[in-house]
């Protein structure tokens, strides 16, 4: 409910449009994807941190949101992808309040926010790794496992902390997650393109030709906007006197990227209905 709240929040910042916004949260509350966002999972958790970070970006308060946004990628790693709000954001800034007189000032406290950014953003990410590696990788370093635990895991074919070390601890980069998608979810480009995944492919298509249809909208409608980027509204880098509103409106391009690019790369990489539920919890 709280992520609902948050996303009728953000959707009225961006789309200056209350029954879009209204209409845009009901939906979220009725969609399928819900029995993840009701059950005991991190996805509602997750759901309530990004939209809360999204509204503060929005509000212009970057620090708040950086670190709702590295709270969100605690809960679960996909979050890293949230970065790419920051750096348009921040370099949309940039471009608007570019002057002649300290333009390399300008760019050093870019890139400084930049880093920044980035840093506080994968920190929760990186640390997790890291204490993958020290539980896996590193002779007695586990902690105790209570016996049925153990026997659970011998029963399901886990590897546990204190067997044999894993192939990922070899690895030059040893991310565990990397290893754990590939082995355990099979996720990897076009791993899922097997016959039998048919229906599901199926189960996806509605949400993918609407992702799909209103980004060539938005697109076509907006062309000079997307060629640059986001970052100049017009060939004459001038705001309009009377922005579109609603689903048109310049604020929503950074979002129809994001639907656009769980499209693209969960129909490719991931299980594609997983790319269905990622669009519906996130966008």
């Amino acid at each position: 409910m709280l992520a609902a709240v948050a996303l009728h929040d953000l959707g009225c910042l961006v789309l200056h449009c209350p029954h879009q916004s209204f209409y845009a949260a009901l939906l979220f509350c009725l969609s399928p994807a819900n029995v993840f966002l009701a059950a005991g999972y991190s996805e509602a958790l997750f759901a309530l941190l990004t939209f809360s970070a999204m509204g503060q970006l929005e509000r212009g308060r970057v620090w708040t949101s950086v670190l709702l946004f590295a709270f969100a990628t605690g809960v679960r790693s996909n979050g890293l992808v949230s970065v790419g709000f920051l750096m348009h954001s921040q370099c949309q800034g940039f471009f608007s309040s570019l002057t002649m007189l300290n333009p390399l000032r300008q760019l050093f406290k870019l890139m400084a926010s930049l880093f920044l950014s980035v840093f506080t953003l994968g920190l929760p990410f990186a640390l997790f790794q890291y204490y993958a590696y020290t539980q896996f990788c590193l002779p007695g370093s586990a902690r105790p496992i209570p016996e049925p635990l153990v026997q659970l895991a011998v029963d399901k074919g886990y590897r546990i902390a204190e067997g044999n070390e894993p192939p990922w601890c070899f690895w030059d980069v040893p991310l565990i997650y990397s290893y754990i998608q590939d082995v355990y979810w099979n996720v990897g480009f076009l791993k899922y393109y097997e016959l039998k995944q048919v229906p599901n492919f199926l189960l996806a298509a509605p949400v993918a030709i609407l992702v799909a249809w209103a980004t060539w909208t938005y697109v076509t409608t907006h062309p000079w906007l997307c060629l640059t980027l986001g970052l100049q509204r017009s060939k004459n880098n001038k705001t309009l006197e009377k922005p579109d509103l609603g689903f048109l409106s310049p604020q929503v391009f950074v979002y129809v990227v994001h639907a656009a690019v769980l499209l693209l790369f969960g129909g490719l990489c991931m299980h594609v209905q997983l790319t269905c539920f990622r669009i519906k919890s996130r966008c």
